[in-house]
């Protein structure tokens, strides 16, 4: 749980740089994104085995935060090899 959460963490604050979150708010972001993750896996866990849609309905969210987080860090990264390869 606990890779995954921070790799998450990771991706959605870079996202929300991406988007404008002011540097010197970042570590706070994170702290929250932190919590919020931490205590949704922490509440899927207690979901009984029958409520499968439930977790799959969770699931279905997570990996889409970290697609979104991935696809504003892969721009940036696209982005930053342009200038430096000056295209």
């Amino acid at each position: 749980m606990g890779f995954s959460i921070a790799l998450l963490v990771t991706l959605t604050v870079q996202g929300l740089k991406s988007l404008g979150l002011p540097e010197s708010k970042a570590a706070m972001a994170a702290l929250v994104c932190a919590v919020l993750y931490t205590g949704l896996a922490l509440l899927v866990a207690q979901v009984p085995a029958s409520e499968v849609y439930v977790k799959g309905f969770v699931s279905a969210i997570v990996v889409f935060l970290a697609a979104t987080g991935i696809y504003h860090v892969g721009g940036d990264v696209a982005d930053n090899m342009k200038g430096m390869l000056g295209k």
